[in-house]
């Protein structure tokens, strides 16, 4: 896969922002500020999980070394 600085950043950007959902999701649950099991709150977390898992197994597909990337992204 062909991969510019644009496009790194973006990437990069996107999964900042979703990693950043997620925790401020956790905390509000713990804060008793939203039920993150209640609609539409389970359903974000599930979106951000799922597109985590599709990155992550992607990424591992395409990598040369598969040990390497496990070391390093684990």
């Amino acid at each position: 896969m062909f991969r510019t600085d644009k496009f790194e950043k973006i990437y990069d950007v996107i999964i900042i922002f979703l990693t950043v959902t997620s925790i401020v999701l956790v905390i509000l649950d713990y804060a008793n500020i939203l039920q993150l099991s209640s609609p539409p709150y389970i359903y974000i977390d599930n979106s951000i999980l799922l597109l985590f898992t599709v990155d992550f197994f992607s990424r591992l597909a395409l990598a040369k070394s598969k040990n390497e990337f496990l070391k390093n992204n684990l």
